[in-house]
């Protein structure tokens, strides 16, 4: 679904070449973003002490390593693609 989103957004794919982070990284950048932003939508649902512990990744996520400052932009800017992440998701995992 990584791959489909990047091939979709071509501002997606500026912020992360901008970030430098090679092409045949790229798919797996968008996947630790997609966790980093989904995990905010988490935060605000759940707040428990497990909760708190589940939505902080165990280690640090390549993608936030190399998009540093970039990071949060990147982060709203697939929040506000949430309406065509969910539809890809809906093709790429619920499709049958």
């Amino acid at each position: 679904m990584s791959r489909a989103l990047l091939r979709e957004d071509d501002s997606l794919k500026q912020i992360l070449n901008d970030a430098d982070i090679p092409t045949g990284q790229q798919a797996r950048a968008v996947g630790d973003l997609l966790f980093i932003s989904e995990g905010g939508l988490l935060a605000r649902r759940a707040n428990w002490a497990i909760g708190d512990q589940r939505r902080l990744p165990a280690r640090q996520l390549p993608a936030v390593i190399m998009l540093m400052e970039r990071r949060p932009y990147a982060v709203a800017h697939l929040a506000s693609q949430v309406r065509h992440i969910a539809l890809l998701r809906q093709q790429h995992f619920h499709a049958g």
